[in-house]
């Protein structure tokens, strides 16, 4: 056939459809499409509140912590069309292919919101993209090329891509991990913001200096990503195969490395700290150290100024614009900026202020004298307390300062040494530990996979004697694809199609060409089926053999779905019956011959059961009627010549006549025995109970010659069958019962029931008579055969072969247990009513 059939295009094209509106859609539990739905409604509704802050010109809205970075509007709008989008993807109903487009519309919405906004940042143009809704009230308009950041942009687009792979036909595979991809980057860049805003650390959320991530944007992206990971871990393929044992362990070791190095990395982080405080109490030292040889150059330049009287020295300290007083101001400003604030420090640095401002107040006021007065009275000025008091104060304040830094440069000298000591004591000890739990890690992992090789070996072996059997069975086994329509299969499953090597590619168009044309039908609507149900198929029909000939072929198939419950393959076996439906055919044949002399030998048997009826009825007319004529003539000469006979004639009269009535009940019996194994059975319920007595009592009607019997019936179960045959039972049973107890003085028969093996119902007459011995017990149930001697026990022989005759005909068994002088016991089984 030169088309695909028609089921499996339906299959292949629903599995894409499936895959097409994304990986959540894919999953059939309805927990996986809530928790997308969920995710969506989440980052609808949060986008969707920040545009209407930012519509209402709300700042307290669009900013998750006061005074803290607002999510833009252009980033508001991006989530919401996310949000829509995801629940459009997981919409179900009439209107799913419209959800799709509009899904994908806004998806390429997202996409160009974060496009562009890269390349506004890339360019340094601003196209104004985020006032196309609400205006920015709270950023200037030219701040930025683009109001959303950096990082913001990148995730909207990595989502955008992550959303049009999840809408599209057929995504599965790499597509799969891409959308993985996308979200693990996504997750990446937000949880680095949101750490980021809690440390304080500026890089982490604002990126190149430009807008940052807001925290509440941060959250939902990591929302978004955490989503989208979710969704290409269910799709994919991949999966956890590791024990749950080996699993905990790896984790424990993976926490305590995770531990050693965050130990590592927060004391290292505190030696950093340390040095670097260390590193500006130092330089606050050098601040001091240079503020105070400052103090000390310009009282030099003072002292210089008074005795020479030179110019050079007054320039440097003079009151219009000396530039010992300049550096010093701006030594003093350097000292302030190099000292930490504290109140210690500033209870000192104020009075140091004062000091050294009144100090060069004494020195300008010095060279006012110097100008106005002369240099003599200039000198007796410089040589009064005011300079050595100014200057002694100074020092104090200095010396003081000095003091607290070098005990700040000894406190953090030991915190340090502390810190590195516990440095690298951890370090090894955590090197150490990690080295044992992964050297560990690696002997349970080598366990692991040398108890996987080892069921490995044991699989393996397992189908070598698989297909051990198969070849022996001659069966061969095959698996289709029902998305690429391809099969895999053993070398017997071609050799059984006529080929002597396997085909390089088999498909299911293959398999329909070789099935005879008249068979193709229903071969394809039974596999067609069983795609749709998901059920078994099983089938035999004719094939096309390769190279000629054609033959029988039997198949079983079994489908296997997938995690999101559809069927994705099928597997199954096939084999060559061609010699199974020849002898079959033989066996058909030699039935139909069969049944034609079965007809024939029927028809024969029913001529020959007329003859026997023709013969018994004439046997029965012609015997009897000299038997009655012996009888007849007999009484008649007895009852008329019994005066003339003598006492030895009539006895011989008397025993012509008893034979004669003995052979007329042995005809009576062998008619009865005859017609017995023809008669047909009416079938009818019969209470058992009530049977047995009644003819008990109808044997004992006519007296018992003063005999004591003792009679006991149990309450037995009904029977179905012919009354008036089991009521024969019953008579001869009974009837034996009663003869054969007749020497004892008081003559027990009891009947009774009980359940035999398989729940058959066991009826039972049980006597205390003479009994038999079991050696002769197969001659029990013969036709004219006898244990006792008829001058013990008058009969014909006949009753017990009637009993076993009518047990059989009601599909019953009868057998006898006895002991010879101690009695015997008759059972037989008869069918339960039907319910």
């Amino acid at each position: 056939m030169n088309t695909q059939p028609a089921i499996l295009k339906s299959a292949s094209e629903n599995h894409a459809t499936a895959m097409a509106l994304d990986a959540a859609t894919a999953l059939d539990a309805n927990w996986e499409v809530l928790f997308l739905r969920g995710v969506g409604g989440i980052v609808t509704l949060g986008g969707a509140f920040m545009l209407m802050g930012w519509a209402a010109g709300f700042s307290s809205w669009v900013g998750a912590i006061p005074n803290a970075q607002t999510m833009k509007a252009n980033t508001s709008l991006g989530f919401t069309l996310i949000g829509v989008t995801m629940l459009l993807l997981t919409f179900r109903g009439r209107f799913a292919g419209l959800a799709l487009k509009a899904a994908n519309l806004a998806t390429v919405c997202v996409g160009a919101i974060g496009l562009i906004t890269l390349l506004e940042y890339v360019f340094g143009v601003n196209l104004r993209i985020d006032e196309l809704l609400v205006v920015d009230f709270l950023t200037a308009r030219d701040a930025f090329p683009g109001r959303m950041g950096v990082n913001g942009a990148i995730c909207q687009l990595l989502a955008s891509v992550a959303l049009w792979i999840l809408g599209r036909p057929g995504a599965k595979g790499s597509s799969n991990a891409t959308v993985a991809w996308a979200g693990a980057l996504i997750v990446g860049i937000s949880i680095d913001a949101l750490i980021a805003h809690f440390e304080a650390r500026r890089s982490g959320y604002n990126w190149l200096d430009m807008m940052s991530m807001a925290v509440h944007a941060a959250f939902i992206y990591t929302l978004l990503g955490i989503a989208f990971l979710r969704v290409a871990a269910k799709a994919s393929t991949f999966r956890w195969a590791i024990g749950r044992s080996l699993s905990f362990e790896f984790v424990s070791g993976l926490a305590v490395v995770i531990a050693v190095a965050a130990l590592s990395y927060l004391s290292a982080a505190q030696v950093g700290q340390e040095t670097l405080r260390m590193k500006r109490t130092r330089e606050a030292l050098e601040q001091i150290w240079a503020f105070r040889a400052g103090v000390d150059e310009l009282e030099a330049v003072a002292h210089g100024d008074m005795l020479s009287g030179n110019d050079v020295f007054r320039r440097r300290w003079s009151k219009d614009g000396g530039e010992g007083a300049q550096q010093l101001r701006l030594r003093y400003k350097a000292l302030l900026e190099s000292i930490t604030a504290d109140p210690t420090r500033e209870r000192l640095l104020e009075p140091l202020h004062e000091a050294v401002e009144g100090w060069l107040g004494f020195l300008q006021e010095l060279a006012s004298l110097r100008e106005s007065g002369g240099f003599e009275e200039a000198r007796r000025y410089f040589q009064s307390g005011s300079s050595r008091e100014w200057r002694s104060r100074i020092d104090v304040l200095i010396s003081e300062l000095i003091a607290l830094e070098r005990a700040e440069v000894g406190a953090r000298e030991r915190e340090m040494y502390k810190v590195s000591e516990r440095t690298f004591g951890l370090l090894p000890s955590g090197v150490l530990l990690s080295i044992l739990v992964l050297s560990y890690g690696m002997v349970r992992l080598n366990l692991e996979m040398m108890a996987r090789e080892k069921v490995a070996k044991a699989l393996a072996m397992s189908e070598s004697r698989l297909h051990l059997a198969l070849d022996a069975a001659q069966i061969g086994d095959w698996d289709i694809d029902l998305v690429t329509l391809r099969a895999n299969r053993s070398l017997r499953h071609d050799q059984i199609f006529g080929y002597i090597d396997q085909k390089p590619v088999w498909t299911y168009e293959d398999f329909l060409e070789h099935v005879h044309p008249e068979d193709r039908a229903g071969v394809d609507s039974g596999f067609r089926a069983s795609i749709a149900g998901g059920e078994e198929w099983s089938f035999e029909c004719r094939i096309l053999r390769y190279g000629g000939g054609t033959g029988w072929i039997w198949g079983r198939g079994k489908c296997f779905k997938n995690e999101n419950g559809q069927v994705e393959s099928m597997r199954g076996v096939i084999g060559d019956i061609t010699q199974r439906r020849a002898a079959e055919e033989e066996i058909r044949s030699l039935n139909a011959t069969l049944e034609q002399r079965v007809r024939e030998r029927t028809l024969k048997l029913e001529t020959a059961m007329k003859e026997l009826d023709a013969f018994s009825y004439s046997v029965s007319h012609d015997l009897r009627a000299p038997l009655r004529a012996i009888d007849g003539f007999s009484r008649m000469v007895i009852e008329e010549y019994s005066q003339e006979l003598a006492q030895d004639g009539q006895r011989k009269l008397a025993v012509i006549r008893t034979e004669a009535q003995r052979m007329s009940r042995l005809i009576d019996d062998l008619l009865t025995f005859s017609r017995l194994g023809r008669a047909e059975i009416q079938s009818e319920t019969v209470d058992m109970r009530a049977l047995a007595q009644e003819v008990f009592n109808e044997l004992t009607g006519r007296g018992t010659n003063g005999r004591k019997i003792q009679f006991e019936v149990q309450h037995l179960p009904v029977a179905v069958g012919a009354q008036a045959m089991i009521r024969q039972v019953w008579v001869n049973l009974i009837g034996n019962a009663i003869k054969f107890t007749r020497g004892r003085e008081l003559a027990e028969i009891e009947v009774g029931f009980h359940l035999g093996a398989g729940g058959e119902t066991v009826y039972s007459i049980k006597d205390n008579g003479v009994g038999f011995d079991m050696r002769h017990v197969g001659k029990l149930f013969g036709v004219f055969q006898r244990l006792h001697s008829e001058k013990e026990f008058e009969g014909t022989g006949v009753g017990l072969a009637l009993v076993q005759r009518i047990v059989s005909r009601h599909g019953g068994r009868v057998w006898a247990d006895a002991e010879e002088g101690r009695g015997s016991t008759f059972f037989f089984t008869l069918p339960k009513p039907s319910l």
